[in-house]
């Protein structure tokens, strides 16, 4: 098959301004015995309907012709235009989860989920498991959701990376530890602290690197195949050039979160 033997793409739904009498939703449970003659998805069109009217057969309705074509051709023309497939609730519990492999769009937009598993009913969105996240926007865009295994890529496909929900900032003598899903030990770690409360001339939403030269004598950063680990020591803090005065100070913990982004 070649490219240019793509068939043209499906203008419309088909029976779209057909009057309720005229057309009909195709049930999912069969009609046999309910209504004589008429379509489901599983009978599809009954037998009587290929039987003559002689021997006790039944038309086909034209309702029922029009309510599949308007069915297919509403797929048919969402993909035409290569519209997003978001997760579906009552979609997954008919056809009793999602397959692995299945590509959805995250509700945020730029950012999708495959797949890991057969029979998937959890939703990506919220943290489900068994979905694996991308994104085709640059590594600074977070990735929601199943924030643990989160992960982004270049729109070239060349380099995977992490991206973590904004964590909270430990105490001294804690070790904060957030898993990286890239099943590898990470060529380069950044992490970041985010202002949430404007400090220090900063304002919020600005980020400040603490493993680039930052007045953060007291921490320590490392990573393995599963986490990104910062460490911060006993009675430490972490420091940060103030945007205003130019002079060193520890930032207020609860005015900041951490951001941890990681290449493999």
């Amino acid at each position: 098959m070649r490219a240019i033997d793509l068939p043209g793409k499906v203008p419309s739904i088909f029976a779209k301004s057909a009057g309720a009498g005229y057309t009909r939703p195709i049930p999912l449970t069969s009609q046999i015995g309910i209504i004589d003659g008429a379509a489901s998805y599983p009978d599809g069109f009954p037998p009587k309907n290929f039987q003559a009217a002689i021997a006790g057969g039944v038309p086909p309705f034209g309702q029922d012709v029009n309510g599949i074509l308007s069915a297919l051709s509403g797929m048919a023309l969402w993909y035409s235009a290569s519209g997003p497939i978001l997760y579906d609730a009552a979609f997954q519990a008919t056809i009793g989860g999602y397959p692995q492999g299945t590509i959805l769009a995250s509700a945020t937009f730029g950012n999708f989920w495959l797949s890991t598993a057969d029979n998937n009913t959890t939703d990506p969105d919220t943290g489900g498991a068994g979905w694996f996240g991308f994104s085709l926007l640059p590594l600074s865009q977070n990735i929601t959701g199943n924030a643990a295994t989160a992960t982004t890529a270049t729109t070239a496909g060349a380099i995977s990376g992490f991206v973590s929900a904004e964590t909270t900032i430990g105490v001294a003598g804690t070790n904060t530890t957030v898993a990286h899903g890239l099943a590898v030990v990470p060529k380069s770690v950044v992490v970041v602290v985010r202002c949430k409360t404007a400090e220090f001339g900063f304002s919020v939403g600005d980020e400040v690197a603490i493993n680039m030269g930052s007045y953060s004598p007291g921490i320590g950063i490392y990573s393995d195949a599963v986490n990104v680990g910062i460490i911060l020591v006993s009675g430490g803090s972490v420091g940060i050039t103030r945007k205003d005065t130019f002079v060193e100070a520890s930032i207020t913990m609860s005015n900041w979160k951490y951001v941890i982004r990681a290449w493999k």
